[in-house]
């Protein structure tokens, strides 16, 4: 694989994790999910990043330089936490929480970001990926 993946990969990891994929939640739920996922790991909400919709296509960008994350409107489970997983991969104050591989090479899909993001579904999976808070939240508008 390149440094960035092909569209076979993005296909691979939504087939893997499908659940998570069809799972599609609203714009204001995301930062529920953000608090959840960062309150479980007890960093600082300082680090929460800056969310900034555009979009519908599912995708999805997190900035290397600052705390950033550029989502798609309405975007799913999977999708959110595919780019939490590069925000990991990219800051080193997350990729202390991980060490258990080191990326090899320069592979942007590369060991380490595969075995966060394998860790991440994993956990928000035994979570039910938040189910009923977001029905709950759905069903009070």
């Amino acid at each position: 694989m390149t440094q960035y993946a092909s569209y076979n990969y993005y296909r691979e990891e939504e087939r893997l994790y499908k659940d998570a994929y069809d799972l599609k939640m609203r714009d204001e739920d995301v930062e529920l999910i953000l608090k959840k996922i960062y309150r479980h790991f007890k960093i600082d909400s300082t680090y929460i990043p800056d969310v900034k919709f555009w979009g519908h296509r599912q995708t999805g960008s997190a900035s290397k330089g600052k705390c950033l994350l550029r989502i798609s409107h309405n975007p799913s489970m999977g999708l959110l936490i595919h780019e939490i997983g590069h925000l990991i991969q990219h800051r080193s104050f997350f990729r202390d929480l991980f060490k258990t591989v080191k990326n090899k090479g320069t592979d942007h899909h590369g060991t380490h970001f595969q075995t966060t993001l394998t860790w991440l579904h994993n956990w928000a999976k035994t979570k039910d990926y938040w189910r009923s808070q977001l029905k709950r939240r759905a069903s009070k508008e």
